[in-house]
């Protein structure tokens, strides 16, 4: 075998290779719905002098998966660029982390799917209505269940090399 024809070939089994890396449903279906949303429940907060928190649940797969419980306590919580890792770690639905604008009423959510050859990235955010309670202690805070978008999804394939983002046009 010639050395360029070795080359083509492990050309073409490269490129059918990272074409096999993009998920199944990606190809089939439209990208936008396939991405799917997640719900978010039972969402409550706190915000006190000495300390904050936050605690909901997340469902997807139309409310038949889930739930993954997401809390936060501590001095500070919220601000942009603070993640916080929810409950669920380690488990087949992947690793879900959020975040919370420094106003407390825009959801970050990302969610790292495990699956064979590559993790998918998904993530997205969605603002929301809180509603505030006041007393001499602080304020409490609840808020109705919202969805929250996908809006961007990218890979880490096998390799090591993560995927430029492919962005959503849902807004």
């Amino acid at each position: 075998m010639r050395a360029s024809t070795f080359f083509a070939a492990a050309a073409a089994l490269a490129t059918t290779v990272s074409a096999g890396m993009v998920p199944t449903f990606a190809k089939r279906y439209n990208i936008t719905q396939a991405w799917g949303e997640w719900e978010v429940t039972n969402f409550t907060a706190s915000s006190h002098p000495s300390s904050s928190s936050i605690d909901f649940l997340i469902f997807w797969d139309k409310g038949n998966s889930g739930p993954v419980h997401c809390n936060a306590n501590g001095y500070s919580v919220g601000g942009e660029g603070n993640w916080y890792a929810c409950e669920s770690n380690n488990t087949p639905s992947g690793n879900f982390h959020f975040s919370l604008n420094q106003d407390w009423n825009n959801l970050s959510l990302s969610q790292d799917m495990y699956q064979i050859g590559s993790i998918v990235h998904l993530n997205g955010s969605a603002p929301f209505e809180i509603k505030w309670g006041f007393s001499t202690a602080g304020s409490e805070a609840t808020a109705d269940p919202f969805y929250v978008p996908v809006l961007s999804e990218s890979h880490t394939l096998p390799n090591g090399t993560t995927t430029a983002p492919e962005f959503s046009s849902r807004k």
